[in-house]
């Protein structure tokens, strides 16, 4: 046992040691990463970690006039869960999906750069149906605040991965609908180096509440991840034996909202404490003098940070390094379910 602590601490300290700065959020955990900000200026919009398993959602209720960012007329009222950028060239990426709208909706949501308050760079989903020559269903629309339709990729997208990747002040938009090919979007030169960079989900109509679901979240520094387009994913492998252990659930898809709407109690205030889902009690049937002993808590640690080197791996598409940490963490503890269903991902990617 001392002997597998060691290998993993091991390979986790010498992939810190390679890359002190770059991370990836898969939003699995029951509480909010300490790096974000939750910034609602307007109370109203939430966020939260229950509602789709896996995934974090955000809520932007019904307003009139919205929960705007723009610049004429001025407004700073949209939510953005922010984080701080590293200096340099980097790359952010996050993989979102609508989960509620109406075709009467008029928002934009999905990625976003900011140098202040009052100048931010949006790249993600846009619905306005009202504008002059606005999309009947959602596009891809980059915008950086006030020049409206900067970039637009024609296309209904309901699900995507977006990606901005900064080359001194130049930022580069990308798009990846659902498992397609990566689209070049166009490019926008910022003036200012930005600050932070995260999540936005803006309004701009008296419209029925919108909801968007987010799948991850990552920011790599030019030195840890190369900034060009992203070689094509690798081809698929025959799918390995099933595990000894219980097979995790797939993918959660997108539940409809259910009918408490924005008021849900697995929604959760800006300020409060994002609540978690409890963990399936032991089997009745295993006498508790025979069950198994409970791991010590600091390899269960280790093997969750490892966990998350391998679907940092699993991201970057080094398959083969993702199924190593995974494997590592199986060699400890046989029965964690994460490690087994990121085995399975890094042997026959999905993204």
């Amino acid at each position: 046992m001392q002997r597998i602590i060691l290998v993993l601490g091991l390979l986790l300290v010498a992939a810190e040691t390679a890359s002190p700065q770059g991370w990836q959020d898969d939003f699995e955990a029951g509480a909010l990463d300490a790096r974000w900000t939750w910034r609602t200026p307007v109370e109203g919009p939430l966020l939260s970690l229950t509602e789709r398993p896996g995934w974090l959602r955000v809520g932007i209720p019904q307003r009139p006039n919205g929960y705007n960012h723009w610049n004429n007329p001025q407004a700073d009222d949209a939510p953005q869960l922010r984080t701080a950028v590293p200096p340099g060239d980097w790359q952010l990426e996050a993989r979102l999906q609508l989960a509620q709208f109406d075709p009467t909706n008029h928002f934009h949501v999905g990625l976003m750069v900011g140098t202040s308050d009052a100048q931010i760079l949006t790249w993600g989903l846009l619905l306005g149906p009202g504008l002059p020559g606005g999309p009947t269903s959602p596009e891809a629309w980059l915008e950086p605040t006030g020049n409206s339709g900067y970039v637009k990729v024609p296309g209904e997208t309901l699900l995507a991965t977006f990606r901005l990747t900064k080359t001194g002040n130049i930022f580069r938009a990308e798009l990846r609908r659902g498992d397609g090919d990566w689209e070049q979007a166009g490019t926008y030169a910022f003036p200012e180096e930005p600050v932070f960079a995260g999540l936005i989900g803006k309004t701009f109509s008296d419209g029925p509440p919108v909801i968007f679901d987010v799948d991850y979240v990552s920011l790599w520094p030019a030195a840890e991840r190369e900034v060009t387009a992203p070689p094509a994913p690798a081809a698929p492998q025959p799918p390995p034996p099933a595990p000894p252990a219980e097979t995790p659930a797939a993918e959660t898809p997108a539940p409809a909202p259910s009918a408490a709407g924005m008021t849900s109690p697995a929604w959760v205030a800006p300020s409060g404490a994002l609540d978690s889902g409890t963990a399936p009690s032991r089997s009745a049937a295993v006498p508790e003098s025979d069950a198994p002993a409970p791991p010590p808590a600091e390899l269960v640690a280790l093997a969750q940070r490892v966990c998350d080197l391998g679907d940092r791996y699993l991201r970057q598409k080094r398959y083969a390094d993702a199924q190593t940490c995974y494997r590592l963490v199986l060699l400890s503890l046989p029965q964690s379910p994460r490690a087994q269903a990121g085995l399975r991902r890094a042997r026959a990617p999905r993204r």
